[in-house]
């Protein structure tokens, strides 16, 4: 390998150091470090930039000379090229005027790259001409130049970049509120970005930057051909959806850091929330009503703790979630929209099935919940914009509101609103949940399972904890125990403890064949499922004649319910006539069979 020293164009960037390290002071760069780390410690060495190449493709770079003298002729724009050229019309007029062996048939259309431009010549002293210098412009200059170049800037377009009016113009697109690319480009794009502005006597042109890591495999290391452990990114997106892969990046760690690529984790954060929030929307596609659209005015309706919960914590996610996007913090946004998207589905949705399904308080709890699911997609939007694309046209489509927008991206941002948010109230049900799962703990423990009633549980809470009968009563659905009894810590308010005192485990037959009918119903509903009957669609079901006379007598009780709660004309028959095809429920007596059919119609509804 041989070096030459070669002769070069150079801009003397060095004499714009302190400028340029003033100018990162505005920055707002995540990870913080790279401030006064990469990029700072880069700009306090800078060095003077070598601005030219020895390529033939580029920007050529618009200087032409005497070779004698060494005088120098910089041309600022084509028009100038056009006035001082002495040979511009023979150089772009046709083919006539092309280079031999250039291969190019027509070269009317005026092309300001090599070789066209290098036969350009500028007249000088004593009938001397100019030539240009055989140099290209650094590529990374184009780059750089990207705020101004985009817009012809400084022949078009001044308002959009030019001082003052910058800041206050509705047309201002200069700085960027924000860029984003990987911690090598500290020295590269960000740096020249940097570079640019400040030769032109510019602020930064852009406000703040995340850099991330790199994508690496899921033990670690670089993906590379030679270790088969590359990962074809378009199979990912035809596989998982280009949001999934979004979300996982969103949400996996900090941006800064190296990202561990594995599909195992890329599939449980798609079920946990992607998969999720549309769960939801099928459940209101299904059993919601499709009453008009007033979000602020059905917020206001919001007359039970669970339901101003939820409006509640609505409201503290969207504050969340712009107060950490003005700050970059990509990572705590998408993570409070995940955690709301569980609250709303595992806790209020899980707690409001019922009340959904019911004719009495269906046409509220819909409402609130398309309200939620609404401005939930719009507030979703910029993270995943496919998937809020398709819950906002199936929402549009579900309530037929000609009000809402051609498309998510171009509706409102929601904003929070401060009335609605109560803290107390978001701490209250966090600990309403946490009493839930210790009793969750305790039955697991015993070896009971959910859907087998209990009698009655006594929890032992904080002393501040104010649990009124809602609250109970919430306790109470969410763990299948009839009776919840509340006792005070007596150690002071600093134990926010809270355990179980006593649970009362003995099984009545009442309770034995009130999970039995649950477990009927569980099953039947699964068949349906797998015969993918919609639920006003009526089916015949068949139920085995249990053997036990008391059990018998018990099921004879509650058969109506059962086809109510299923959907059923319900029947009981001997075993002998449900043929080869019964499928089993194991009970608590032991096994019953059934078999279920489609009737091909559907429930008559008001």
């Amino acid at each position: 390998m041989l070096y030459y020293a070669l002769e070069s164009f150079v801009v003397e960037m060095s004499r714009l150091r302190e400028e340029m390290i003033a100018a990162n002071q505005q920055i707002m760069w995540v990870p913080e470090h790279i401030k006064e780390g990469r990029f700072g410690e880069w700009l306090n060495e800078v060095k003077d930039w070598n601005f030219s190449r020895n390529r033939y493709w580029g920007t050529p770079l618009p200087i032409w000379v005497d070779e004698k003298t060494g005088a120098m002729k910089v041309i600022e724009s084509f028009a100038e090229l056009k006035q001082y050229a002495d040979n511009f019309d023979e150089v772009y007029g046709g083919a006539a005027g092309a280079k031999a062996g250039a291969g190019v048939s027509d070269v009317s259309g005026f092309d300001p790259h090599r070789p066209f431009i290098d036969q350009i010549t500028i007249s000088c002293d004593e009938g001397k001409h100019m030539k240009r210098v055989p140099y290209v412009a650094d590529v990374w200059f184009d780059s750089g130049s990207m705020p101004f170049a985009q817009y012809h800037y400084p022949f078009e377009n001044g308002e959009m970049v030019d001082g003052a009016g910058a800041a206050t113009s509705p047309g201002a697109q200069y700085p960027a509120d924000y860029i984003c690319e990987g911690m090598d480009q500290t020295r590269g794009w960000f740096y020249t970005l940097h570079a640019v502005a400040a030769v032109l006597g510019r602020a930064p042109s852009f406000k703040g930057c995340i850099s991330h890591g790199l994508v690496l495999d899921e033990n670690g290391k670089k993906m590379s051909k030679s270790l088969g452990n590359v990962v074809d990114p378009w199979k990912q997106i035809e596989q998982y959806g280009a949001d999934a892969i979004r979300w996982f990046f969103y949400t996996v760690n900090a941006p800064g850091e190296s990202k561990l690529y594995a599909e195992k984790e890329l599939r449980a954060r798609q079920q946990r929330f992607l998969s999720t929030w549309l769960n939801s929307l099928t459940f209101l596609q299904l059993y919601g009503t499709k009453d008009g659209y007033q979000a602020d005015a059905i917020f206001e309706k919001a007359d039970s703790s669970l339901d101003r919960w939820i409006v509640s914590r609505f409201h503290s996610t969207i504050e969340i979630v712009i107060r950490s996007l003005d700050i970059l913090d990509v990572v705590v946004a998408a993570r409070s929209i995940e955690t709301f998207v569980d609250d709303l589905s595992n806790w209020w949705l899980r707690r409001s099935r019922d009340a959904i399904k019911n004719p009495k308080t269906k046409k509220a709890k819909s409402s609130l919940l398309y309200s939620l699911l609404l401005e939930l997609t719009k507030l979703a939007a910029p993270f995943v914009p496919f998937t809020a694309e398709y819950v906002y046209q199936e929402l549009k489509a579900f309530s037929d509101d000609r009000a809402l927008a051609e498309s998510v991206h171009m509706d409102r941002y929601p904003m929070g609103i401060k009335k609605y948010i109560n803290h107390d109230l978001e701490h209250k049900m966090c600990m309403i949940r946490m009493a839930s799962s210790v009793i969750l703990q305790k039955r697991a423990v015993e070896g009971i399972k959910i859907r087998q009633p209990l009698t009655k549980v006594t929890l032992k809470v904080p002393q501040d904890l104010n649990i009124d009968v809602e609250d109970q009563i919430l306790i109470s659905d969410e763990v299948n125990i009839k009776s919840v009894e509340i006792e005070h810590n007596d150690t002071g308010k600093e134990d926010a403890s809270i355990e179980v005192v006593n649970l009362d485990t003995v099984l009545t037959d009442e309770l034995i064949n009130e999970a039995a009918d649950r477990e009927r119903i569980r099953a039947v509903q699964e068949k349906r499922k797998n015969l993918q009957l919609q639920p006003s669609e009526l089916a015949n079901l068949k139920l085995e004649i249990p053997k036990d006379k008391k059990e018998f007598q018990a099921l004879m009780s509650q058969i109506k319910n059962i086809g109510v709660a299923t959907c059923t004309t319900a029947s009981l028959v001997p075993l002998s006539e449900l043929g080869p095809d019964a499928e089993s429920i194991i009970l608590h007596s032991g096994v019953q069979h059934f078999v279920l059919t489609k009737r091909g119609i559907k429930k008559l509804t008001k």
